[in-house]
């Protein structure tokens, strides 16, 4: 009798066993495709670091303009030219009622942006000749072959805004904390191919750079219109570009 209990128990054990292994067969291909899977989710390559911040740059010129209302035409145009060896900060007019001619090669590139693009007309009439994606990237591709220098960057802003800034950044003497609220106000304002960060890399320039209005550029004014002096422009933008400090 003590026998067959033994036996009894013996098969039972033996029939457990069998069971889990059965079970553990059956149930690791799964347990090892469900690990895969989060690995494979938790793991997409090498870990990806944060892009470096981009080093201010020493020179910088730039496009500060105004739009109307229905964003079909410029009202304003001043050229930004900050030298970082200089520590100045040039200001230059460019008045919207410039008329331009495009060269044949820059109209073909432009037509395909732009079909029904003028080749001669009024720089304020550039805004209304382009999409709001590529207006600006238009616009400054004119100028830069107006001008014979490189445009590097635009901001945007509302006529009050604009005015505001050009009078803070050419006060003589600013007030440290009041002038930060100013650009604060001007980084907020501004639409513009630089980010947020980019544009207050440059904040401890405008803050304690010497800032002068160097008038309208070099060129003849006309009835209700204004031709620019493209070589007298060029060289007077690329001595501002190329001064270097005492």
């Amino acid at each position: 009798m003590r026998l067959f209990q033994t036996l009894k128990i013996s098969v039972f054990v033996l029939f457990c066993t069998l069971l889990v292994l059965g079970t553990a067969i059956l149930v690791y291909p799964l347990l090892q495709h469900a690990f895969e899977v989060q690995e494979s989710e938790g793991n997409t390559g090498e870990p990806q670091l944060p892009e470096k911040v981009k080093e201010p740059e020493m020179v910088r010129v730039q496009l500060l303009c105004v739009l109307n209302e229905e964003n079909t035409e410029f009202t304003t145009f001043y050229l930004e030219v900050l030298n970082n060896y200089a520590e100045t900060v040039f200001y230059f007019e460019v008045p919207a009622y410039t008329k331009v001619t495009i060269s044949q090669e820059l109209y073909r590139k432009l037509q395909v942006y732009s079909p029904g693009l003028p080749q001669y007309l009024k720089l304020s009439k550039l805004a209304g000749s382009f999409s709001d994606d590529y207006r600006m990237q238009g616009t400054l591709q004119v100028l830069e072959e107006m001008l014979g220098i490189s445009v590097m960057h635009w901001c945007s802003l509302e006529k009050a805004a604009l005015q505001n800034w050009m009078e803070a950044v050419l006060e003589k003497e600013k007030d440290s904390s009041e002038f930060f609220k100013q650009y604060q106000d001007f980084v907020w304002e501004a639409a513009s191919d630089q980010t947020t960060l980019e544009l207050w890399m440059y904040y401890d320039a405008y803050r304690s750079f010497f800032a002068t209005w160097e008038g309208t550029i070099p060129g003849t004014e006309g009835i209700g219109e204004f031709e620019v002096n493209g070589q007298l422009a060029k060289d007077k933008l690329e001595s501002c570009i190329r001064r270097m400090g005492n």
